[in-house]
């Protein structure tokens, strides 16, 4: 995330995964991600599929949980 908000100057970096992926919710909300409450179906999908309910996670460089920007603020990186 550091390079996508510092170095790219994004405004917003977003993750999707399907609900049930458990794994990959856990390390969205890890990275301090927030799942919306609305999902959409993915439209790389087929129609019927397991994998085409999808959600979203964004998270924006001000986000109160962006713990990965927190983290860098708050300890002196080598070389940083």
């Amino acid at each position: 995330m550091h390079i996508g908000f510092e170095a790219l100057g994004l405004r917003e970096i977003v993750s999707f995964t399907v609900p049930s992926n458990a794994r990959s919710r856990a390390v969205m909300e890890c990275l301090g991600m927030q799942m919306d409450t609305d999902t959409f179906e993915h439209p790389g999908v087929p129609d019927g599929h397991v994998l085409r309910n999808t959600e979203l996670a964004p998270i924006t460089p001000q986000s109160p949980t962006n713990k990965v920007l927190r983290i860098r603020s708050e300890v002196q990186l080598p070389g940083a």
